[in-house]
């Protein structure tokens, strides 16, 4: 285990925000991430914060350590029944190095996530999903280790209550989840048939690309593009610092979400929205980022050193300069106006780890001006806009 004292954390998060911390601890092997937890008193557990790659966190000014950021942990193997393959992997392995040997390998299930940043431990606890696939549903089973007793449990995912964007080992108070995920085993169908890719923009590229839909390598490709376009891969392409998506994509009513999508993009985009979006099966869900547009949110507005992406506007960006106050700041003003104008409730996706300097929102609205973006990025533009008027 690697120990860092006294720590700016600035160049292992995201978001890029500046933050010290007195004690951070960097492990990828889980057994030594036990044996330290067992050198310890229940009560210093507690206290004991566990992170992967920052990569869903704001970071505030000051984080009180210890902090163990468990990351960059292996695949131990992949194996072959009469029908399946199984993939055992430590929860400290980089989520999209998972997705790029499965896609290498010839096993589908989980290429259409390529691209998204954090650990295999923190997918499961969010249970992330997009484009159609959800990792809860390729899950055999993990090994989880929880703080609170000392014990090492063996969970299927019937007892992890998946839901949109969730599951019990989500804490909803505090930042570090009680169990914290030692290793997995995903089960996928051996020779199955990748799924058909549905989101409009995803098809369209892939098959603009000439891209066969049965081609794992391929098909990763084309969710990396698109991501990239938007700005959602770390590091690559139109990269801003961030925490990809920031915001839920909030439960409404059918009709709510009909006239939601009228509005920023016009009746002909509305009627076909439920044909292609489908995030949750047992609600409809409005896309945040859609949310924001009907608004009055523009793509690329700026607040001094923090923002929302030119290239998606989801995405709440940190620019130099930029604290974990100024950006907690600029969601409570999103908050704010969505609440006001539409009486809907936003949730961030993204955590807060650590304190901030500073909670006030008027007081940011004193220090930085608003600068105006743009109406719609690019590959936004072909999916609609808002309907014109009858001339008579």
């Amino acid at each position: 285990m690697i120990s860092l004292p006294d720590t700016d954390l600035g160049a292992l998060n995201t978001f890029g925000l500046r933050s010290q911390c007195s004690d951070v601890r960097v492990s990828s092997d889980p057994d030594e991430l036990l044996r330290y937890f067992s050198s310890l008193a229940p009560d210093e557990r507690a206290r004991v914060n566990v992170s992967g790659e920052l990569s869903n966190t704001v970071l505030g000014e000051i984080v009180e350590g210890p902090l163990i950021l468990f990351r960059d942990g292996q695949i131990y193997d992949i194996s072959k029944t009469k029908h399946s393959v199984l993939v055992r992997v430590a929860g400290s392995c980089r989520f999209d190095s998972l997705v790029a040997e499965l896609c290498q390998s010839g096993v589908a299930g989980l290429e259409l996530l390529s691209g998204i940043p954090g650990t295999v431990g923190a997918a499961i606890v969010q249970n992330i999903a997009a484009y159609g696939q959800q990792l809860s549903n390729r899950l055999l089973n993990a090994r989880v280790y929880d703080i609170q007793s000392g014990a090492i449990r063996a969970i299927d995912p019937a007892v992890l209550n998946f839901s949109y964007r969730s599951s019990s080992l989500k804490t909803l108070e505090g930042y570090t989840p009680r169990m914290i995920v030692l290793d997995a085993v995903f089960q996928f169908p051996r020779g199955g048939s990748p799924d058909e890719i549905v989101y409009e923009d995803l098809r369209r590229h892939h098959t603009d690309c000439g891209r066969s839909p049965d081609d794992l390598l391929a098909r990763r490709a084309t969710v990396l593009e698109v991501r990239q376009r938007k700005g959602m891969v770390v590091d690559q392409h139109n990269w801003i610092p961030s925490a990809g998506s920031f915001f839920i994509s909030p439960a409404v009513a059918t009709n709510t979400a009909l006239q939601l999508a009228t509005l920023v993009r016009g009746a002909r985009f509305a009627e076909s929205f439920f044909s292609w979006y489908k995030p949750d099966a047992n609600v409809t869900r409005f896309p945040a980022a859609l949310l924001m547009r009907a608004a009055g949110f523009l793509n690329g507005d700026r607040w001094g050193p923090v923002g929302l992406s030119p290239h998606h506007v989801i995405a709440l960006c940190a620019y130099p300069g930029a604290s974990g106050s100024d950006v907690m700041a600029l969601a409570s003003l999103v908050q704010a106006r969505i609440r006001d104008r539409f009486g809907i409730t936003l949730q961030p996706e993204v955590r807060l780890l650590g304190s901030l300097e500073y909670r006030d929102l008027q007081l940011f609205l004193e220090r930085h001006e608003l600068v105006p973006g743009i109406s719609e990025p690019d590959w936004a533009l072909g999916l609609g806009s808002p309907d014109r008027p009858s001339s008579s």
